[in-house]
């Protein structure tokens, strides 16, 4: 009887233990959340606005402001994507190099660029396209779009409307880093430009104009579900290929993904 009861109180243990063991194991794995394509960020946007050597000394406007997004992301589906930047620029370049005499001239350039003016710098655009995949790590993205552009110093402003069309290449490098390369060629139209057209250095009177943006995401997943994220998007703008201005920038963004 004894024999009995010691094998029945044994047993009991061990199973015990076993159960405790398993339950250790389920609540030590990391929270998983189901991921189905939808992205959405929000972060600071800084660039740098370039004017070459022969207009205002080889000028440089900073902007900063704020980027946003939703972009919904999933292999061998419909792509779409939405993206929103505003930006603030200042500047204090003098206009001694101009050869023009006229003072309303230089002062109407003054005002472009003078920091306590202020220059407010605004984009949005909308993206459709599909998403193909050869395999889970990587995936192409083929889109096209709509977009818009405006630009404002006080009581002046220029804006036009675009079509994108481009393709977004996505490479998951390790479980939590993927590298990505995103390449788009824009034509601008019904643009309208109230601002001094060569201190804006656009659409320079075009009635449509060609452009680009090459731009290089680097994305890390963070925390234990991997839901979060944050991103670095260095980029290179050109709205006018025709112009001399150039707009090189980055994005540093946070995410989540659902």
């Amino acid at each position: 009887m004894k024999k009995t009861s010691m094998t029945l109180l044994t047993t009991a243990m061990l199973s015990f233990s076993f159960v405790g063991a398993d339950n250790g194991a389920v609540t030590s794995e990391p929270v998983q959340i189901e991921n189905n394509g939808h992205h959405l960020y929000v972060g600071p946007d800084v660039f740098n606005v370039h004017y070459p050597k022969n207009l205002l000394d080889g000028n440089n406007t900073v902007f900063g402001g704020l980027r946003l997004g939703y972009e919904y992301l999933t292999p061998n589906a419909f792509y779409a994507a939405t993206d929103v930047v505003g930006a603030l620029g200042k500047n204090r370049s003098h206009v001694s190099t101009l050869d023009e005499k006229d003072p309303k001239f230089t002062k109407r350039v003054s005002e472009v660029f003078h920091g306590d003016k202020g220059h407010f710098w605004s984009n949005a655009e909308q993206r459709f396209g599909y998403t193909f995949s050869g395999s889970p790590s990587s995936t192409v993205s083929v889109y096209a779009g709509p977009g818009f552009h405006y630009e404002h110093i006080p009581t002046q402003h220029a804006y036009w409307w675009y079509g994108t069309a481009g393709v977004k290449a996505v490479q998951q490098v390790t479980e939590n880093f993927s590298i990505g390369a995103d390449v788009q060629a824009t034509l601008g139209f019904a643009a309208k430009d109230n601002i001094f057209t060569r201190a804006l250095l656009t659409q320079q009177e075009d009635k449509t104009f060609w452009g680009y943006k090459v731009a290089l995401p680097l994305k890390w997943n963070v925390g234990e579900s991997r839901a979060f994220d944050i991103q670095l998007s260095p980029y290179l703008l050109k709205f006018n290929v025709d112009s001399n201005q150039t707009i090189l920038g980055g994005t540093a963004s946070v995410g989540y993904s659902f």
